[in-house]
Order: C-alpha cells, then structure tokens, then sequence
C-alpha cells in the first residue's frame, strides 16, 4: 500500500525573522519575491530590522493559525511532521544577506 498522506508544517523557529520578513513585505509591497527577484529589485532588498507595535498581535496570529491548521491535518487523519522552515532552507542557503549578495553578483548590480 502506499505510505500514508502526512502535512509538514513549515513553522519558522525565530519568529522574530518572520515578523520582520512579513513586515518588510507590507512596507516594500514585494510579495512572494525570491531572492533572484530581491537582487534585481535592490527596493526589494529592504529590510525592516525593528519590532513594531503589532509584534505581540502578530505573535498570537501566527500561534493560532498553527494550532488551526494542525488540528485540521490531525482531525483528518493525518499526522503532522514538524520541519521548521530554519531547517528547510538551511541546506539551500545560509542567510538571507548572504544569498541576495550572491544574486546581485550573478545579475552585476550593486
């Protein structure tokens, strides 16, 4: 039989670096850009680097949409794999700063 249907949530460990990448998307208006995009874009490449007013809402948002959408996987039947988006990425590319720096060198912009 095939191996049962699983959800990983991709929860990120520093949701202080989430607060910050969301936020900077909500000044910037650069949604969904990969870091191709960013070093295209240099506008892009801006980065909010101070908590707001609305970390703390913020904070409570993203606990509750986890606990949502694990219930829902576990009332379906299906279990739940933790895979933080840290370790996701983490064999991708070391860091935000270090992988727009290396697009910017592959398109030669500043």
């Amino acid at each position: 039989p095939p191996p049962p249907l699983i959800s990983a949530t991709g929860r990120r460990e520093n949701t202080k670096a989430q607060y910050l990448s969301w936020k900077t998307a909500v000044e910037t208006d650069c949604w969904e850009t990969t870091p191709q995009e960013q070093a295209a874009n240099p506008a892009c490449a801006d980065r909010v680097t101070q908590l707001g007013d609305d970390w703390p809402e913020f904070q409570e948002k993203v606990r509750a949409w986890y606990n949502v959408s694990e219930t829902a996987c576990r009332e379906a039947g299906k279990p739940v794999v933790f895979v933080s988006m840290e370790e996701y990425l983490a064999p991708k590319w070391q860091t935000y700063k270090q992988e727009v720096e290396r697009m910017r060198a592959k398109v030669k912009l500043p």
